[in-house]
């Protein structure tokens, strides 16, 4: 079991929600991440309107990776073209904003402060290398303070229902 953060746009994180999913456009993401692992989404800054540079969703992967060929998330539609390739089913246990900036000064893995970026880029992020277990706990217990229900992230389908892969 390893502790991966993946970071997305902002406008994914109503689609990843209502699939249970964790998209990769990058095969890497699928010979690293694996069922039983761990992952933080973390919402980068560019063109976020409430969680940009935050800590938003824990999940533990629940399937193998597949191959996506739909279009599905928000830059996908933009181009009417796949852009993520793989997904994989993620049980999404907690959601929140959990603040990078807060919480940073107790994180390992960001060795360089001021090149933060660098950490938070990709799936998945921290330069290809999981999360070490104490820093994992740190933005989980982070996230939970600043809780949010799930169903905030999601707008009802017409079914009525979350969906899923």
């Amino acid at each position: 079991m390893a502790y991966w953060i993946v970071t997305v746009q902002e406008d994914m994180l109503e689609e990843m929600v209502r699939r249970s999913a964790l998209p990769a456009d990058d095969r890497r993401a699928t010979e690293l991440i694996r069922p039983g692992d761990y992952v933080i989404v973390y919402v980068a800054k560019y063109y976020a309107r409430r969680f940009g540079g935050s800590f938003v969703l824990v999940g533990k992967v629940a399937s193998d990776w597949r191959e996506k060929s739909e279009v599905v998330y928000p830059p996908e539609r933009a181009i009417n073209k796949p852009v993520y390739l793989y997904e994989a089913g993620v049980d999404y246990l907690a959601a929140g904003n959990c603040r990078m900036k807060d919480i940073m000064d107790s994180l390992a893995f960001v060795e360089n402060r001021l090149q933060l970026s660098k950490y938070v880029r990709g799936i998945p992020a921290n330069l290809g290398r999981p999360v070490p277990e104490g820093d994992a706990r740190v933005i989980e217990e982070c996230i939970k303070q600043n809780g949010l229900d799930l169903s905030a992230l999601v707008r009802p389908s017409s079914s009525g229902t979350l969906g899923g892969l």
